[in-house]
């Protein structure tokens, strides 16, 4: 049986790719109205943007969409079919729109429009498929190919219909029509895609070639943000004197910075209080989290320090909606001086994942605010919700990277790290940079846990490696070797300095318990696995002197009890 690659979505990156196709369907349909007024070259020029914007926010959407295809392998892009899918968008695009803007269409050229559009769109999802290098192949359903050919089609002779219904009839294309079929056209783009991509499944294929010169994941990110703001571009350029578009605008470059950032993931906390600053145009944003303790703490803030004391994170309202997800404007701190002075205007939001509230955002400003605007609350909301994602995921990458990297029962480093350390101390190791390490082992383990359960025994390994955390020196590091075995590193470390630091471990033992240790020094030519070796029989002539006791070197008596 055939072995299929799984595969799934990332839903922020999902909903960011249908809103970036439902925009610049918009931008273009915005152009579409501003060149009525016109004929002949300048006419055509008005379309031609039109059907650039169109066709690059169609190929943005694609392409995000498959950035947000997550299967576990690196994949890369054919450079020049991906030159191929922006062109076939742009051109069914400008196609399409430039036979239903005209003042007399027929259903036939409609139909025509519609069909070229759709199967243009077709051709850009299918050449950006395969554009796809990778160690896999792709496996295709014609059911599902046909289905998503159909919704395509579909949707573009509904948009294409409503523009043309507005257009015959000398009214305005209105943004609450503009929206609808910009809607229809952003949603059945995407329904294509995601119906295409259904019909696809990967089969890994150590023979499938990248060749060079291909993008990877990085260029396309940087290719998909200049997609997103030329569209921008044209939607300002297009809609100067109109404030609601300005806004919209604004509000895009919003959107492809935090699409930028998601390639990134790096502290998610900053990126959203800087965020939220200049959305709101406030002096101070802070995140509020509760931590281990159960107190709340500022973990990030952006904009006036002054703020960022206990007259904040105390106020009722920070911790209502820390224990509930709510929002509370406070349009007038009164006397409070949160900002250095008193007055000014404040918002808590609740920041929330999977409906349990997380942290608060407080959004301070030093000027008395009225009211929120509509758009900063709406907005708001959504920039709260997508970091309350990326905190999420940044803080399971790092639980993730300290489990790959940490003991779980003691916290101490394991022993892959020991021995990444052990190798560079040994490489660096000299005359002038002695090296000594340590093998520590807790006397007759398997009797103390026979005796008094594991549990009992887990808990004196964690009670002893916190004991020799304290009595080794800072620089140090100990590991946890295997069992109730530990090895610590010593750099710069004479054999009669690392003697007295073992003899402190040894006495660091919890109360009822012994440990033996052996002390090897690095040799010139020495390897880290012969040092580990020589440290290792150390410990085992410890054991054989009686046990609670040191051994180090081959002919040097054992210290201890």
């Amino acid at each position: 049986m055939t072995h299929t690659i799984a595969t799934h979505f990332d839903p922020g990156l999902v909903l960011l790719s249908v809103g970036v196709a439902i925009v610049a369907a918009y931008a273009a349909l915005d152009l579409v109205q501003r060149s009525g007024p016109y004929k002949g070259a300048r006419w055509r020029a008005w379309i031609a943007a039109a059907g650039f914007t169109m066709g690059l926010g169609i190929w943005s959407m694609h392409f995000i969409g498959m950035l947000s295809l997550r299967m576990g392998m690196p994949v890369s892009y054919n450079g020049p079919l991906l030159i191929l899918s922006l062109l076939a968008a742009m051109l069914g695009a400008g196609g399409a729109l430039a036979v239903v803007a005209r003042r007399q269409v027929t259903t036939r050229g409609l139909l025509s429009a519609a069909g070229f559009m759709g199967l243009a769109i077709a051709v850009m999802h299918y050449l950006g498929m395969a554009s796809i290098e990778m160690e896999a192949r792709i496996q295709w359903n014609l059911a599902l190919i046909a289905l998503s050919l159909a919704i395509g089609l579909g949707a573009s002779l509904f948009a294409l219909w409503l523009v043309m219904r507005i257009r015959s009839s000398d009214s305005q294309l209105g943004v609450g029509r503009r929206l609808l079929a910009a809607g229809v056209l952003g949603i059945g783009t995407a329904g294509l895609h995601y119906t295409g991509m259904a019909a696809a499944t990967f089969e890994p294929s150590m023979s499938s070639m990248v060749a060079h010169g291909s993008l990877g994941s990085g260029s396309l990110v940087v290719l998909l943000g200049f997609g997103v703001a030329v569209t921008l571009a044209v939607l300002i350029g297009g809609s100067a004197v109109d404030q609601r578009r300005a806004a919209l605008a604004m509000d895009l470059a919003l959107v492809s910075r935090l699409a930028r950032d998601l390639g990134h993931n790096a502290d998610a906390r900053r990126r959203t209080c800087e965020a939220i600053r200049e959305l709101a145009r406030a002096d101070l944003v802070a995140l509020i989290e509760t931590g281990p303790d159960r107190q709340l703490s500022v973990t990030a803030a952006d904009g006036a320090e002054t703020g960022l004391g206990p007259a904040l994170v105390d106020r009722p309202e920070v911790r209502a909606a820390a224990g509930e997800v709510s929002r509370v404007f406070v349009p007038d701190l009164g006397r409070g001086e949160i900002l250095g002075a008193p007055g000014g205007s404040a918002l808590f939001e609740t920041v929330s994942l999977d409906g349990r509230p997380v942290g608060v955002v407080a959004v301070l400003w030093g000027r008395r605010q009225r009211r929120l605007p509509d758009r900063t609350e709406s907005l708001l909301g959504m920039l709260t919700a997508e970091a309350a994602v990326a905190i999420d995921r940044e803080d399971l990458l790092a639980r993730l990277d300290f489990m790959a990297r940490r003991d779980e029962l003691t916290g101490l480093v394991n022993r892959r790290v020991l021995r990444e350390e052990l190798d560079r101390e040994v490489a660096i190791a000299g005359e002038a940079r002695p090296l000594s390490i340590a093998m520590v082992d807790i006397d007759d383990f398997k009797g103390y846990n026979d005796n008094h359960g594991h549990q009992a025994g887990d808990r004196l390994l964690r009670a002893a490696a916190a004991g020799w955390e304290d009595a080794v020196r800072e620089g140090d590091t100990i590991a946890r070797y295997g069992g109730d075995e530990f090895l610590i590193i010593l750099p710069d470390c004479t054999p009669g300095l690392a003697l007295q630091i073992a003899e402190r471990l040894r006495l660091a033992v919890p109360a009822g318990a012994t440990c033996s240790a052996g002390l090897a020094s690095w040799k010139a030519g020495q390897s880290a696995s012969l040092l580990i070796g020589a440290a290792d029989e150390c410990l085992y002539r410890a054991k054989q002197g009686g046990r609670d006791r040191v051994c180090a070197g081959p002919a040097a008596p054992a210290v201890g009890g």
